[in-house]
């Protein structure tokens, strides 16, 4: 990524603009929870967020991630293959606390809801008490998860795939 005036422009390194880094840096005591999401698939949320994670613990950070999208998990995946990855070949790899989020099978709709937001709430609690932050890649779908999820975040990052039709979401564009 290159920066320019403050805005992060597609180019050749992969690495995160410092400034979503800097956002979230700081001197602090408690956790911060950085949620990366997007309502829409296919924008880079498990990208952003997998960096975003592995670049805090290069900067010394104790951090713990977890992945909401139950289906595709890759988050969850990447991390494992990572974890393989380090142990086949006797590499010491950095890797974050991982959690995958938990699907609840009540018949009950409220209290497949409650047990879901319950979850969460007990799991961000458990891996604030051993991190500085908390890293996670948010679902491709609107669900009362993800909400919950957006509501609890102390930073928001809003990948966005970078066509007319999907900044049009967002703002109203002049194509001239």
């Amino acid at each position: 990524w290159r920066m320019r005036r403050g805005f992060a422009l597609p180019g050749t390194c992969s690495r995160l603009p410092l400034i979503a880094i800097r956002a979230v840096w700081g001197d602090h005591n408690e956790v911060t929870l950085i949620l990366v999401g997007n309502e829409k698939g296919g924008t880079g949320k498990s990208t952003v967020a997998v960096h975003l994670a592995l670049g805090l613990l290069f900067m010394g950070r104790r951090v713990a991630s977890v992945d909401l999208d139950t289906r595709q998990q890759t988050m969850t995946r990447f991390f494992a293959n990572r974890a393989n990855h380090a142990e086949g070949r006797g590499l010491r790899l950095a890797l974050p606390d991982h959690r995958l989020a938990v699907t609840s099978r009540a018949d009950n709709v409220a209290e497949a809801r409650s047990q879901e937001r319950d979850w969460l709430q007990e799991m961000c609690d458990e891996l604030s008490r051993a991190n500085d932050y908390i890293v996670m890649d948010g679902l491709g779908s609107d669900s009362p998860l993800s909400r919950f999820a957006h509501g609890q975040a102390d930073v928001i990052l809003t990948p966005l795939n970078d066509s007319l039709l999907d900044l049009d979401v967002l703002v109203d564009l002049d194509p001239d």
